[in-house]
C-alpha cells in the first residue's frame, strides 16, 4: 500500500483508497483498525496522525490542559457541556491515536458532542488531577456534568487492546447520562482560574 503522507486532500484519499468502504488503513507496514466517523474530517484526522507516526501531538479535538486549567475544561468551555473525558496517560507525550479516533467518533463535521482531554503522568502537577478523581495511570475517566462544579464521573481501566478501549469507552460515553448510581462518583473540585481584582474607584479633586 502506498505511503498515507501525501493524502491530506479527502478527494485525493477517497479515489485513492476507496474510503468510503474503509475498514482498516496501512502506514509503514502495520495495519490499524478505523473505528472513526466516515466523513471527511474523521478520515482525514486519522490519515495525518497514521502519517505522523501514529500520534499527533498537536490534535485540534484532544485538549492538553493544566491543572489550573481543568476548572474550565470541565465547567466553561463553550460547547460539548455535558460530557467530558480525560484520559491520564504515561510514556510518549503525543496524544494515542486511538484516543484521537475515540474522539472524532464524538464529533460530526464542525460539531462536537463531548470533549476529550489528555492528562500526562510526567508532568508532576497533573498527577493531582489523577488523585482528585481517584484515577491511576493509564486510565480513561468520562465525566457528565450538570454544572458549574457539579455532575458526576466513572473511572474505566485500559484494555489491552486499543479497539476493545475504544468499544468500551464510546459505550459508557454515551450512555453516561444514565449512568447506575452505585457506578459512579461525584465531582471533586478544581481550584477556580484567577480572577482580576477590582480596581477601586479613582476621584480626582479639583483643586483651586
Amino acid at each position: 500500500m502506498k505511503s498515507l503522507a501525501p493524502y491530506t486532500n479527502f478527494s485525493n484519499l477517497e479515489q485513492e483508497v476507496n474510503a468510503h468502504n474503509l475498514e482498516t488503513m496501512e502506514d509503514t507496514g502495520e495495519v490499524e483498525d478505523y473505528n472513526g466517523a466516515r466523513d471527511a474530517d474523521g478520515i482525514v484526522s486519522f490519515v495525518k496522525q497514521a502519517s505522523d507516526g501514529g500520534s499527533n501531538p498537536y490534535s485540534k479535538i484532544v485538549a492538553m490542559p493544566k491543572y489550573t486549567e481543568l476548572f474550565n475544561f470541565l465547567y466553561l468551555s463553550p460547547t460539548e457541556k455535558l460530557r467530558k473525558v480525560i484520559l491520564f496517560s504515561t510514556g510518549d507525550a503525543s496524544t494515542p491515536s486511538w484516543f484521537a479516533n475515540l474522539a472524532v467518533k464524538f464529533k460530526q463535521g464542525k460539531t462536537k458532542t463531548a470533549a476529550f482531554a489528555q492528562v500526562r503522568e510526567e508532568d508532576a502537577a497533573q498527577s493531582k488531577a489523577a488523585e482528585r478523581f481517584g484515577a491511576k495511570f493509564p486510565s480513561i475517566v468520562i465525566c457528565h456534568i450538570s454544572g458549574e462544579g457539579e455532575g458526576y464521573y466513572t473511572v474505566m481501566s485500559l484494555e489491552e487492546k486499543h479497539s476493545a478501549t475504544v468499544k468500551a469507552a464510546q459505550k459508557i460515553i454515551e450512555s453516561i447520562a444514565t449512568l447506575e448510581e452505585a457506578d459512579r462518583s461525584p465531582m471533586p473540585s478544581f481550584p477556580m482560574p484567577d480572577k482580576p481584582r477590582k480596581q477601586a474607584d479613582t476621584t480626582f479633586l479639583h483643586l483651586t
